[in-house]
């Protein structure tokens, strides 16, 4: 999964490596959320856990690409049309459970913010990101209160 990834084989990569890895990622999470979006379908248990990466050091190395894959699918729910507050619960998710990586940088967020909203006809990735640091927030004390782990 991309959570094991970022724990086990990432500090293998050298810096300029990681920081390709980490803008590559960044650019299709968006690709594939945005597309999931359009396509009418929300994941209600979008995670790093349920992302797989395809061979990624060899991927980033030869070809220079992130093959990511969503697994697990039984949160994800055709709806239609996905309003915002929909789509940045889902974002929120995978948030929340990047959070704790410090692999993944302020700067790798905005950049998938960016890339994400232009999908939506979206811009300003700070007002998203406010909105996202508060929805944060508030999972993470909603979390802290019922005893719930998050991951």
């Amino acid at each position: 999964s991309l959570h094991d990834f970022l724990a086990n084989e990432y500090p293998l990569l050298d810096a300029n490596e990681q920081r390709l890895f980490r803008s590559l990622l960044s650019e299709e999470l968006a690709e594939m959320i945005a597309g999931l979006h359009r396509a009418g379908c929300e994941n209600r248990d979008l995670k790093a856990t349920n992302l797989i990466l395809a061979n990624p050091i060899e991927n980033l190395r030869e070809r220079g690409i992130v093959d990511l894959f969503l697994i697990d699918l039984e949160g994800v729910r055709r709806l239609g049309f996905i309003p915002r507050f929909r789509r940045e619960r889902d974002i929120t998710r995978l948030h929340l459970s990047l959070l704790m990586r410090a692999e993944f940088h302020h700067a790798d967020r905005a950049r998938f913010l960016t890339r994400y909203q232009t999908h939506f006809g979206e811009s300003g990735w700070k007002r998203a990101w406010r909105r996202l640091t508060r929805s944060t927030e508030r999972r993470l004390v909603a979390a802290s209160k019922s005893g719930k782990t998050i991951h």
